[in-house]
C-alpha cells in the first residue's frame, strides 16, 4: 500500500512538473518574434547590439542589455558585442565610434559607454566635436598620446568599416537592434520583459 502511494505521488509530481513546463515554456515564431536576415549563421554563438549614443531608447535599454550580456556569458552561451553606429548625430557620431574603440582597446569599453550616455541623456551635455569625445577618454584615464594615436589608427578605421558592412548585410535602418548568430534579428517589441527577451535570444541561439 505504501509503495503504491509513493508511486502515485511520484507520478503526480512528474505530471505537475511537465504541466508547469508546458505552461511556462514560450513558443517563439519566425516573423513574429524574430526575422531571418541572412542565409547562414556564424560559427560561434554571438549577439550583436546595434545602438547609437544619440538614441534615447538605446540609453533606456542599457541596463536590460547588461542583464542579457551577463546571463549569456555566465551561462557560456554567447558573446555579447555592442556595436555603436554612426548614422545619428552627424560627423561627431563618427568620433564617438572611434572613441568607443579606443576605450575598448584600453579595457574601458563599459566605462566609456556609461560616461558618454550619462553626459548626453542625464547631464544634457551633447558632444559637439572630436575634442569633447577626446576629453571623455582623458577623464577615463587614457593617456592623451595613446588616445590620439588610436583615434585614427588603421585598426580603428577598420572597425568602422566593419560596422558599415554589418549594417548593410543585416539592413539595419534603425536602432536599437539585436542580431543573433549573424542570422536572426530579434523583434524586441514582441516581448514584455527582460527575462522574456533573454529567453527569446536563448531560443534563437539554438536555431540552425
Amino acid at each position: 500500500m505504501l509503495k503504491q502511494f509513493v508511486k502515485i505521488t511520484v507520478l503526480l509530481l512528474s505530471l505537475i512538473s511537465v504541466f508547469s513546463f508546458q505552461v511556462n515554456a514560450k513558443e517563439f515564431k519566425e516573423n513574429e518574434n524574430y526575422k531571418i536576415v541572412a542565409e547562414t549563421k556564424d560559427a560561434e554563438n554571438n549577439v550583436l547590439e546595434f545602438f547609437s549614443y544619440w538614441c534615447g531608447h538605446c540609453y533606456s535599454l542599457q541596463e536590460i542589455y547588461s542583464y542579457i550580456e551577463k546571463n549569456l556569458e555566465d551561462k557560456n552561451l554567447a558573446k555579447f558585442e555592442p556595436i555603436p553606429v554612426g548614422a545619428m548625430g552627424g560627423p561627431v557620431a563618427i568620433e564617438a565610434q572611434k572613441g568607443f574603440f579606443v576605450a575598448k582597446n584600453m579595457g574601458y569599453e563599459s566605462e566609456y559607454n556609461k560616461a558618454l550616455f550619462k553626459k548626453m541623456h542625464v547631464d544634457g551635455e551633447i558632444p559637439r566635436s572630436s575634442k569633447d569625445i577626446f576629453n571623455i577618454l582623458l577623464e577615463l584615464g587614457i593617456p592623451a598620446s595613446q588616445a590620439q594615436a588610436d583615434m585614427n589608427s588603421f585598426v580603428t578605421i577598420g572597425h568602422l568599416a566593419r560596422i558599415e558592412n554589418l549594417m548593410k548585410k543585416f539592413n539595419i535602418e534603425s536602432v536599437p537592434e539585436l542580431i543573433v548568430n549573424g542570422k536572426y534579428l530579434i523583434i524586441q517589441e514582441s516581448v514584455s520583459s527582460q527575462d522574456d527577451l533573454l529567453e527569446l535570444i536563448e531560443y534563437t541561439l539554438t536555431l540552425p
